[in-house]
């Protein structure tokens, strides 16, 4: 199946796959899934009305404690 889809934020597919997670559903279905900065990038090109603070909030915390283990 082909999904097209243009996020906001994003620059490019290949980038975004590049820098991407690999996960599995519950039911064993490999996909890719976008990386936290990528996921940050598309809530910040939001419009601010419908941005989710809550999410920016967990993504940023969590790409600062994985900067803090590198």
């Amino acid at each position: 199946m082909d999904i097209d889809k243009i996020l906001q934020g994003l620059d490019d597919w290949q980038s975004a796959f590049d820098a991407g997670v690999s996960e599995q559903t519950a039911s064993g279905i490999a996909y890719r899934g976008l990386s936290d900065a990528d996921m940050l990038r598309c809530q910040e090109a939001l419009d601010e009305a419908i941005r989710k603070p809550y999410r920016m909030e967990v993504l940023r915390r969590a790409i600062e404690a994985d900067n803090a283990e590198q």
